[in-house]
Order: structure tokens, then C-alpha cells, then sequence
């Protein structure tokens, strides 16, 4: 029986395991990451993945704030305005009850400034 049917994995599969052989060995050729290969090994990659995942969204933080401030909510709010726009005469109902239900889903009707 062999460990690695070549055949019998999906692309996506054999990407995903010709990427952590890469990996694996540049982790292994660099003299100050090679002692992170037993750590890996201990802890398991998804681990590591998500730590990894958690310290890149720490990085982006400050401009995933910017780019939602100054792109989607001002994009959420027009949207909003033209599914208004679209209700017609029952526009004022609908901004009421959509307003009502945010506010009873997390009181947060204040900061989403539709």
C-alpha cells in the first residue's frame, strides 16, 4: 500500500500537498526557523495556521478599519438608501422595522449609521 496515491488525489489535493512539502523544507534549510519544526510537529499546522491567521489580522487591523470606514459603510448606506428608494411609499415603515430589528439584534442601530 502506498502512503502518497498520486493518483487518486484531487488537484487541490496534491497543491495543498506540494505546498507544505515546500514549506516543510524551506522551515527546514533556515537555521533560525528549523527549531520551529519540532514546535509544528507538537502542536499540529492548523495551530500554527490559526496563530499565524491570528497575528496577520492584528497586521491588517488598522486597515481593514480604514477600508470599512471609508469604502463599505459609505457603500452600505447608499445601497441601503436605493432599497429605500425602491419600497416607494412603504419606504418609512421598512426603515423603521429594519432599524428595530438591528437594534433588538445586537443594539448596534447607533454605529452601523445607516
Amino acid at each position: 500500500m502506498k502512503r502518497f496515491n498520486w493518483r487518486d488525489k484531487t488537484r487541490r489535493q496534491r497543491v495543498f500537498l506540494m505546498l507544505t512539502i515546500v514549506v516543510t523544507v524551506m522551515l527546514v534549510s533556515h537555521p533560525e526557523l528549523r527549531l520551529l519544526l519540532p514546535l509544528i510537529d507538537a502542536l499540529g499546522l492548523e495551530l500554527l495556521v490559526v496563530l499565524m491567521g491570528a497575528q496577520l489580522f492584528d497586521y491588517l487591523r488598522p486597515a481593514l478599519h480604514v477600508l470599512h470606514d471609508q469604502l463599505l459603510r459609505p457603500l452600505a448606506s447608499r445601497l441601503y438608501c436605493l432599497v429605500l428608494f425602491m419600497f416607494g411609499i412603504a419606504a418609512p415603515g421598512v426603515d423603521v422595522r429594519v432599524r428595530s430589528c438591528i437594534a433588538w439584534l445586537g443594539g448596534r442601530a447607533r454605529r452601523l449609521a445607516l
